[in-house]
């Protein structure tokens, strides 16, 4: 994890059958671990997951076809921003891009994905999460005005593959992770998390890229466990004290077809808040739920 002078040492238990031998096995081995005087803390990594649910164009005014952002010019020209998820489908007609095919080398030159680094693998899976909040924060087609530009179209990608072709999640070292399209990328996108409501060793190493790295801003995702109003829902590394965590309302004029009430109403899956500390979370809400 990210070197603050401290060191972090991940053991990973395989919980196949799970039974009450296993159980004691990893208590025990955490135990051992823990009465060493080096050891500051020991904590559950939870497994992580996708949160991005029926993001619209709608953010822009919350009005049908109002876009007063593209209508002053300001569509992502001139920017890149970086997005962790299961990966894109490079031969979709709002990336592709023939004559500058992404890698793991930042490349100036491309249409739309200036850098593609695999972590796990090169692709992503049928109907893919990564595709679909790729296309949301800048999607653009090479050939015209697509149904389905992103936010900002005119904007390029840095993208870290951390998905399966099963759509599961496996994260890399977080500086490793964050450092993905530094130093022409200020906005990190992750519109995944974990359900574990507390402020882990992984929010805090957010935190400290943030603070080592002033030009940039991280935004997490708040998650998907807020059903029936739950509070202290809100996951890692969303709980990250200098990120801003997303959560979702519903939409609003006549673009409603799901029973959306209007953005005055958080979308009932949305995590809330506050954190197991107190502080409030998330941060900021968005369109999220048609």
């Amino acid at each position: 994890d990210l070197e603050t002078g401290l060191t972090s040492v991940q053991i990973e238990f395989n919980n196949t059958g799970n039974t009450e031998q296993d159980q004691a096995c990893m208590l025990t081995l955490a135990l051992a671990a823990a009465s060493y005087p080096d050891v500051c803390s020991v904590e559950m990594r939870e497994p992580v997951g996708t949160s991005n649910h029926y993001a619209t164009w709608l953010t822009q005014s919350e009005l049908t076809n109002e876009r007063p952002f593209f209508d002053v010019g300001l569509n992502g020209e001139g920017q890149t921003v970086t997005i962790s998820d299961t990966g894109i489908d490079q031969n979709n007609c709002y990336f592709l891009d023939n004559e500058n095919p992404a890698s793991a080398t930042y490349n100036t030159n491309s249409r739309k994905i200036a850098q593609y680094v695999p972590f796990v693998d090169t692709s992503d899976y049928q109907y893919g999460h990564g595709t679909h909040v790729a296309g949301t924060v800048a999607g653009k087609r090479d050939d015209a005005t697509g149904a389905a530009d992103g936010i900002a179209p005119g904007a390029k990608l840095a993208f870290a593959d951390i998905g399966n072709s099963a759509g599961s999640l496996r994260l890399p070292n977080d500086y490793e992770l964050l450092s993905v399209g530094r130093p022409y990328s200020k906005i990190h996108s992750a519109s995944w998390g974990s359900e574990f409501p507390f402020y882990t060793t992984q929010s805090r190493n957010f935190d400290q890229f943030m603070y080592e790295n002033d030009d940039f801003l991280i935004l997490v995702a708040a998650g998907n466990s807020g059903a029936g109003d739950a509070p202290q829902t809100v996951g890692s590394p969303a709980t990250g004290k200098n990120i801003i965590a997303v959560g979702a309302h519903h939409n609003t004029d006549d673009s409603r077809p799901r029973g959306a009430l209007g953005p005055s109403y958080i979308a009932d899956f949305s995590s809330r808040g506050p954190t197991s500390d107190g502080r409030t979370k998330p941060d900021i809400i968005s369109v999220g739920k048609a």
